[in-house]
């Protein structure tokens, strides 16, 4: 038998994604970036602006940093999440050479980049001319960002795919990306450099914007990255192909673990801690809760510092600052990781004959459930303890406002109807992956929720406006806020355990 080729190792992992819908993902981080540049360019009226291209082409780098980089983090999880749950790692090497399986997943993930790129910049200019921008169209500075977003993008993606290698667990992989996220928009402020893959896009970006604090204006001319910084980005990108050919012309089924134990350990199948707890005792779940809210705290007080002029000195100012990119961004799809993870046992194998022979329905939703919401609440008070330590920190009043105690409430009222939610999908949706895609979708489509005022019609929107974390100007109707959110609570629940009862499992043999 002759040996298996890049290209036809990159044809066979379409064929292994003809049913996921990948092209999905892509899809909606298209329609949030045109939903967002319509919007921004509609309220702005485009054809009067001196500026538009150039507000377009800034803004356009700053929503896929934060959207794009978690649609990679996902696409590189469900290109590895097969082999890891079917133990195919050993049947591959006997058919293709191993750098040939990584560079057929590397051209997978290059195909579906250069595709986002090329119709992101088609559409750009297509809503150019639509909305009737004044000036030339600037096709070589498109033709930048998508080069930017090619190279950013395939870098985030060598690492999740060599995260997803060294992590069988999907969720570290995952969350080491959100948290890179996070940095990466925290080092924008400090840095033009890339520094981490995470900043990559930014650092690259064609165009910079000027904000003048006096009439709370800003101005945008166009900006030539450095060519330290192309420079920097391949040599990422080599490192990052050089490592991964070496890692995978290395590699055994399993020894690559990082948290791989080579001594088979008996253990006490009686214990006090519930089943969902056991599970997650030695897994690095608690290392994302704990560390991602640290790095939005770091992030919030040093825009906080930064923008005196702008912000005003108080709690209050400081909460917003501190809750914007977790409410918006960040805590949704972190629950949905974590809910991926509750049922990623199940989904493995033929656990599922066993688990529903040993437990009901009622009682294994309400587990999965309670550990979930259990996890968020703890996490909303760590942002509420971090949130007071650098208040204290940087010397705000020791008294905290009354609001902070109605935030702290709604948000963890907010988060347990958002793990319903995401129990939900992760149940129904075998990928590890597209219940935490989804969680980033419902987060873009929950801020045009709270934009429109409907804070009630999902439960992302509803953790927005429980933080308040955008304007603290919302009225919140707490006996309402309940309501719905115990709505959101039983209808999911109940739609688990009605698809566990209805449905045949299907089992992965």
């Amino acid at each position: 038998m002759s040996a298996i080729s890049p290209f036809q190792s990159c044809r066979l992992e379409f064929q292994k994604a003809k049913r996921k819908c990948t092209w999905l993902l892509f899809l909606a981080l298209l329609g949030i970036n045109l939903a967002y540049m319509f919007w921004s360019m509609k309220r702005a009226d485009a054809g009067t602006l001196p500026f538009a291209w150039e507000q377009t082409l800034f803004c356009v780098p700053l929503v896929n940093t934060l959207f794009l980089s978690v649609v990679i983090a996902v696409l590189s999880s469900r290109t590895m999440d097969m082999e890891h749950k079917a133990g195919t790692w050993n049947l591959l090497q006997t058919l293709q050479s191993r750098p040939s399986i990584f560079l057929g997943k590397t051209l997978y993930g290059f195909v579906w980049v250069l595709l986002f790129g090329v119709l992101q910049g088609i559409s750009i200019l297509g809503i150019g001319k639509c909305l009737g921008f004044r000036g030339t169209m600037p096709i070589p500075k498109v033709l930048a960002v998508v080069c930017g977003e090619i190279v950013s993008g395939m870098l985030v993606y060598q690492i999740g795919c060599l995260l997803a290698l060294l992590f069988s667990s999907q969720f570290a992989a995952l969350s080491i990306n959100l948290g890179g996220t996070l940095a990466g928009l925290f080092l924008m402020f400090v840095t033009d450099l890339p520094v981490t893959p995470w900043s990559l896009l930014v650092a690259l970006r064609v165009v910079d914007m000027n904000y003048q604090e006096g009439d709370a204006s800003a101005s945008y001319e166009w900006f030539a990255a450095p060519t330290s910084s192309w420079i920097i980005a391949f040599l990422l990108f080599a490192a990052a192909l050089i490592w991964g050919i070496c890692l995978y012309a290395h590699m055994e089924e399993g020894t690559l673990s990082i948290f791989h134990d080579k001594r088979i350990r008996s253990a006490d199948t009686h214990s006090s801690l519930p089943v969902e707890m056991i599970k997650l005792k030695r897994s690095p779940v608690w290392i994302a809760f704990f560390i991602i809210p640290i790095i939005s705290a770091a992030i919030g007080t040093f825009n906080f510092l930064g923008n005196q002029g702008v912000l005003s000195f108080t709690w209050e100012s400081l909460w917003t600052q501190h809750s914007l990119f977790l409410g918006v961004f960040f805590l949704p799809p972190l629950i949905g990781v974590l809910c991926s993870l509750l049922w990623r046992m199940e989904h493995t194998g033929t656990n599922w004959n066993l688990t529903l022979s040993l437990e009901s329905p009622w009682k294994l939703v309400k587990d999965k459930l309670l550990a979930a919401s259990g996890m968020s609440i703890l996490c909303v008070l760590w942002i509420g303890i971090l949130f007071v330590g650098c208040g204290v920190g940087i010397g705000l009043p020791s008294v905290l406002p009354t609001v902070f105690y109605e935030c702290m409430l709604c948000g963890s009222i907010s988060c347990v109807a958002i793990s319903a939610v995401q129990i939900f999908l992760s149940l129904i949706i075998r990928s590890f992956a597209i219940p935490v895609g989804s969680a980033v979708v419902g987060s873009a489509v929950g801020i045009a929720f709270v934009v429109k005022g409907w804070i009630y019609a999902l439960p992302y929107a509803m953790l927005q406006t429980g933080l308040k974390s955008t304007t603290l100007e919302w009225e919140t109707n707490l006996g309402g806020f309940i309501m719905a959110a115990a709505a959101y609570i039983a209808l999911f629940y109940l739609l688990s355990v009605l698809y566990l009862k209805r449905s045949d499992v299907k089992t992965l043999v």
